[in-house]
């Protein structure tokens, strides 16, 4: 019978009559690294020189073999006279069962059946049956066993991604799920992230995905300093693409072309083969509700913001700067070498541009004031009720068309009891206050629930004193990851 070792995991030794060899068995340290050494060759002889100069590297020769003559003899006194083998110049062992020649035995079937899914799956399950853990290298001084622990590694990572694709060909989402995370565990990686985001993704549960690249994002970030690869960002852009009206969100008024502009350049700047960095100016006026433009283009591509731009939120790669007045050279120049230093997309809004423009830093979105008709809708949505053609413009003169402006003046007017209903709608109010211009009073104090882009540059949910805003549908995918 032959002797038995098992290496991967906690490792157990049976000698050639079954029985457990003991830790004290091998007397010292390296007499055991160097069984191991040998079990790694499966059966190929191992040059002596290599050996000694790898055990034994500041003992002169003489010295060296007489150490590893004494080291073989005691793994000869172990597991049988016969088990290690003079060849040549070199050692090798025989008629021992080593668990990690089996698993790689089995990772060269698996490359050979590549093409059948179902014997990848098979065989991949079995491998993982016969990987009880790295190689043990903690009380090793070793270069050889480190290297080992290193590439049995990788092999059982790229087993468990081939299994993962391949039972994504069967439609098995849940074992392709398994397998994926099951590779992050061991090393969280672009690759095993973009195989978990698939079978989430497959599985309806787009907010996972999210999370998985999230997380993903992060872990580079704080380990490396690095950002995901562009295929990983690409196929994260591809599942949020595929779900936009997911997670629901509030609808704006009149800013739907600006928030596409803003989010194309975002997904622009993400893709970029030097990672994500970039500017994107919002030029508009104070109250034109640049700032809800910007989160609400993020949270289209489910991004999380950074406000102020010096934050950390939650790793996040988009930084929302405050109101930067008239844009000049040389806050172009300033905010440019931040993105480029950060790996981070800015967002920054400004009143005016310069003459010559921006040249080539960044993407420019103008944010102007509300055509009449979106106008007349945003009034229509703060009073919950339709306004005359004359409030209408009014409000549109007062505030320049300017969402933010519209919002507080037309809160305003409530309040102060200057508008009344009348058969078109809601009126300015005559001098002398009614009982309805006290109900409309009344009416001013129930809390609604308003978006800032449109009350103005607030990014948060307010109440009355912002924009009233709709709630647009689930996603069927997405819902289900809820």
């Amino acid at each position: 019978m032959p002797a038995f070792a098992r290496l991967l995991g906690p490792g157990q030794i049976h000698d050639s009559g079954g029985a457990v060899v003991p830790a004290a068995a091998w007397r010292t340290t390296k007499t055991f690294d160097l069984f191991r050494v040998l079990a790694l060759a499966e059966g190929q002889p191992v040059p002596m020189s290599k050996l000694t100069h790898l055990f034994w590297p500041t003992a002169d020769t003489e010295r060296a073999g007489t150490s590893l003559r004494t080291a073989t003899s005691q793994i000869r006194k172990v597991l049988g006279t016969e088990t290690v083998e003079r060849v040549g110049a070199g050692l090798a062992l025989r008629d021992v069962w080593v668990d990690v020649a089996a698993y790689r035995a089995l990772v060269g079937r698996i490359e050979e059946v590549h093409d059948q899914p179902a014997q990848v799956i098979h065989l991949a399950e079995e491998s993982e049956v016969l990987y009880g853990g790295d190689l043990d290298v903690a009380d090793a001084d070793c270069r050889v066993l480190t290297e080992a622990r290193d590439e049995l590694r990788r092999q059982r990572i790229q087993v468990l991604l081939d299994a993962a694709a391949a039972a994504g060909r069967c439609a098995d989402w849940h074992r392709s799920l398994d397998f994926a995370q099951r590779a992050g565990t061991v090393e969280p990686s672009d690759r095993s992230t973009r195989a978990v985001m698939r079978a989430w993704f497959a599985m309806g549960e787009t907010a996972r995905c999210v999370e998985e690249f999230e997380r993903l994002r992060r872990h580079l970030a704080d380990t490396y300093g690095i950002d995901p690869s562009a295929q990983t960002r690409a196929q994260y852009l591809q599942v949020v693409r595929s779900c936009a009206e997911w997670p629901p969100r509030e609808t704006t008024v009149g800013r739907e072309s600006e928030i596409r502009q803003v989010r194309s350049a975002l997904e622009a700047f993400l893709l970029g083969p030097d990672g994500p960095r970039g500017v994107v100016w919002l030029v508009g006026e104070p109250g034109s509700g640049r700032e809800t433009v910007a989160r609400d283009a993020a949270r289209s591509l489910m991004l999380p913001i950074a406000y102020p731009p010096a934050g950390d939120e939650a790793g996040a790669i988009v930084e929302l700067f405050p109101d930067q007045g008239a844009l000049t050279p040389g806050l172009m120049a300033m905010v440019q070498g931040l993105a480029e230093d950060r790996h981070r997309v800015a967002i920054v809004p400004v009143s005016r541009m310069p003459r010559d423009g921006v040249g080539g830093c960044g993407a420019v979105v103008e944010v102007p004031p509300l055509g009449r008709h979106d106008f007349r809708r945003l009034v229509a949505l703060v009073l919950q009720a339709e306004p005359t053609d004359q409030l209408a413009e009014e409000l549109h003169a007062a505030t320049g068309g300017l969402p933010g402006k519209a919002c507080r003046e037309t809160r305003r007017r409530l309040e102060a009891g200057e508008l009344t209903w009348a058969p078109a709608g809601v009126d300015a109010a005559p001098s002398t206050t009614t009982r309805r211009a006290k109900a409309l009073r009344a009416l001013a104090t129930i809390p609604f629930v308003f978006l800032g882009v449109l009350g103005g540059e607030s990014g948060v949910l307010v109440e009355a004193t912002g924009m009233v805003t709709e709630e647009r549908g689930r996603h069927p995918a997405a819902a289900a990851g809820h």
